[in-house]
């Protein structure tokens, strides 16, 4: 079995970020380069397969400049067979959907069983590359993977695909592409022996014309660029964050290496609806993330002289669930709803999404950052050759155009950015945009489309619910009550439950807790865990690394609590209390609850 392995040179999280001269562009140089860490997932599983079957062979494959190589010196060492770079200046400005068309290309090559990605860089945060190249090689795909087993014969792969509320096992037919998550494996540290080894194997460079590939012909890097906003101390208010509404970071330099919407074709900036795809909760009725995307699409629809309309893709809807729909703000529901339809799989939906728009021509079609949506607009853009903004904080019209803001480099960098064409794709980060307010009596015109349902590659065995804390979905909730290793064992946990009955809110944990295993890796927020945005953030016995912050410092409003007043998460904090959690926790609950019985 031949498994390929894509890989990316990212900067170390601890890095220092600098702006260079041309606003679209960072500073290398100080630059500490190492291989994106989600990516070590994907080689040590890929390692692994092969060490189990006894047989195979494990390739490396990243897309970079010529510096790129020290990344697949250290895969080598990890004992990784040979290595495969595409380096050529035509892909110099390459973006999502240009990565992913080079990826398929030497994946269709070397004719491989197998490919395994990360489940996202961590620079651009884009988390899109590897359900784009599935899409284009008409591959299964599963992302966010946490278990996988490879069948003897070599031509199924069963994995457990992290969704919201649990995990769900598939079998995938071979070839397939999955996507690694922390929790899924330990990496495995380089011996001596296998980096003196790594000298010697093979770096193969690979031209676009290889691969039969044309030119970056037509196009042009889209204006992309980025700022960053200083951080204040603790106890102060400032703008480094967008504060809901769709208004975005008012301060800060320019700073980004590219633009992730490069596009062959025309501007295109007619006018159109703007489509919401649909988040469900599974039984017939939208969660309330769909209130906020489809508040921003109404906030839009008239600048653009467009309006909001949701698609809704679905084994089954309820009349409340459409009833609601209209209620925040859709003007027309497309309604397509086939048992084929559940549950989600990217290679049905895909196609469904794009025989809808290539025949209605939506402006723009919007999604939430869920684990579904993140994969399907993905694969959506791939099928299109369209352009996609994922993890968007902000969205505002210029010139008649739609510009988004994205957090990029562990969230130290907004990055600002348009499309070249239409439809604009999107993915919106919850808890940032200001929700609709339900107007009732309003209601959608529904459309039941005629469409394709595909027959799904991908057969599921089971889906394992996660033991309900009867708190609110991480993800979604407005107040996050979080704890590290300030919290000095999991039993104490419960002092943060506690608080965070009180408060209606979820509770979360930091890397340092997760690995010493006091939560398990779903209540991790940070780089390698879950990207909030609460209303309130109230972080007890967290000491700020930077990888945690990249999942929280979008909330509206930090309060930090820590015995040490030169803890890093004082820096980003609104509020700061210094002091011993054990104490600081009871009596907050106290006065909160003295404050709701009001």
């Amino acid at each position: 079995m031949k498994i390929l392995v894509m890989i990316k040179q990212v900067p170390d999280t601890a890095t220092q970020v600098k702006v260079s001269s041309d606003p679209k562009a960072i500073d290398t140089a100080g630059i500490t380069w190492i291989v994106s860490p989600y990516d070590e997932f994907a080689v040590e599983e890929a390692l692994r397969i092969k060490e189990k079957r006894g047989q195979g062979e494990v390739v490396a494959v990243t897309l970079g400049p010529e510096r790129a190589k020290e990344a697949l010196r250290s895969c080598l060492a990890m004992g990784v067979d040979r290595a495969v770079h595409l380096n050529d200046p035509t892909w110099e400005q390459a973006d999502t959907l240009l990565t992913a068309r080079a990826l398929a290309a030497v994946i269709k090559q070397e004719q491989a069983a197998l490919a395994l990605f990360g489940r996202q860089a961590i620079d651009d945060d884009m988390g899109a590359v590897g359900a784009a190249v599935a899409e284009l090689l008409g591959w299964p795909c599963a992302s966010w993977i946490m278990e996988e087993s490879v069948d003897e014969a070599g031509k199924t792969i069963r994995v457990g695909r992290q969704v919201e509320g649990g995990l769900e096992i598939f079998d995938l037919p071979l070839p397939a592409a999955v996507s690694a998550q922390k929790g899924l494996n330990e990496p495995r540290y380089p011996t001596l022996k296998g980096i003196m080894g790594a000298k010697k194997k093979e770096i193969k460079d690979v031209k676009a014309a290889d691969l039969g590939l044309p030119g970056f012909r037509g196009a042009r890097p889209v204006r992309g660029q980025a700022r960053s906003a200083p951080a204040a101390a603790a106890g102060t208010h400032h703008s480094r964050r967008p504060r809901g509404g769709g208004q975005g970071p008012r301060e800060g330099p320019s700073r980004r290496r590219q633009s992730n919407l490069t596009l062959l074709g025309d501007d295109n900036d007619m006018a159109g609806a703007i489509w919401c795809v649909v988040e469900d909760d599974r039984q017939g009725n939208p969660k309330k993330v769909m209130a906020e995307v489809l508040g921003e699409a109404s906030r839009l629809a008239s600048p653009l002289t467009g309006q909001a309309e949701a698609v809704w893709l679905t084994d089954k809807a309820t009349e409340a669930g459409i009833k609601q729909l209209g209620e925040w703000g859709a003007k027309r529901v497309l309604l397509v709803e086939n048992a084929g339809l559940a549950p989600y799989r990217g290679e049905v939906w895909a196609p469904v999404l794009a025989e809808l728009v290539q025949k209605e021509s939506p402006q723009a079609v919007f999604g939430a950052v869920t684990t579904r949506q993140r994969e399907v607009m993905a694969r959506l853009a791939a099928r299109l050759g369209a352009g996609l903004a994922a993890d968007v904080v902000a969205l505002a019209v210029e010139d008649g155009k739609l510009v988004a803001t994205r957090p990029v480099y562990a969230g130290k960098l907004l990055s600002k950015m348009t499309w070249a064409k239409t439809p604009w794709l999107a993915t919106l980060r919850p808890n940032v945009f200001k929700p609709a307010e339900a107007q009732s009596g309003a209601a959608a015109a529904v459309d039941k489309p005629a469409a394709t349902v595909p027959a799904p590659a991908m057969s599921l065995v089971e889906r394992r619910e996660e033991s309900s804390t009867g708190l609110p979905e991480l993800a979604e909730a407005e107040i996050v009550v979080s704890g590290g290793r300030g919290l000095k064992g999991p039993e104490n946990f419960v002092i943060l439950e506690s608080l965070a009955k009180v408060l209606g809110a979820a509770v979360g944990a930091s890397r340092a807790a997760v690995d010493a295993g006091w939560r398990p890796h779903r209540f991790q927020i940070g780089q390698t865990g879950r990207t909030i945005s609460p209303k309130l953030y109230l972080g007890f016995g967290i000491s700020g690394a930077i990888q945690h912050l990249a999942g929280m410092r979008t909330s509206k409003v930090i309060c930090a609590i820590n015995k040490d007043p030169e803890a890093p998460i004082f820096k980003i904090a609104d509020f700061g209390i210094v002091g011993d959690l054990f104490e600081v926790a009871p009596a907050l609950e106290q006065e909160f609850k003295k404050l709701l019985e009001k």
